[in-house]
């Protein structure tokens, strides 16, 4: 599994969370050569990956039109990736409605996970790992839902997903 976005607080934690569940998780970021608004890195880190975990945010983006523009851009640059990456589980922490939307509207497997200001870290990062550890929903799902894995139970798992 690849989790975009590591380097930030929900990112660090979700790394944590599947890691002690024994996956293994890769940590893409800036740091490690991932620019999710210019594309560079993304194709290469998503070769071979079957699970990708969209949690990226930014905090240097005030105001809503670049924060839109912020989330549009990186979306649209890792779906793009994940298309072509052949990714199987496109898991996306939504954090705008136009994110939910690209998402959507993409040629992938998906899942959309609606966060709000305000929701607890570690019950992002469990619900995530809940998420991309089952198979793609084709649905946007609240942090509530994605909190109780017996929903997942009865759905096919996922082959990246422990035994």
């Amino acid at each position: 599994m690849v989790v975009i976005g590591s380097s930030g607080v929900i990112g660090r934690r979700l790394v944590e969370v599947l890691q002690a569940r024994g996956h293994d998780a890769l940590a893409a970021a800036p740091s490690s050569g991932v620019d999710i608004l210019t594309g560079r890195g993304l194709l290469a880190v998503l070769r071979g990956a079957q699970v990708v975990i969209d949690v990226a945010s930014s905090r240097s983006f005030a105001g809503d039109a670049l924060r839109s523009f912020f989330f549009e851009t990186s979306t649209r640059n890792m779906l793009a990736s994940g298309i072509a990456a052949d990714i199987q589980h496109y898991v996306a922490l939504a954090l705008v409605p136009a994110q939910a939307r690209l998402v959507e509207s993409a040629h992938l497997p998906y899942t959309v996970l609606r966060a709000h200001e305000g929701d607890d870290v570690d019950e992002l990062a469990e619900a995530l790992a809940n998420v991309a550890e089952a198979a793609p929903r084709h649905e946007v799902l609240s942090l509530d839902d994605a909190l109780l894995p017996l929903s997942y139970a009865a759905a096919p798992r996922c082959a990246c997903a422990r035994a």
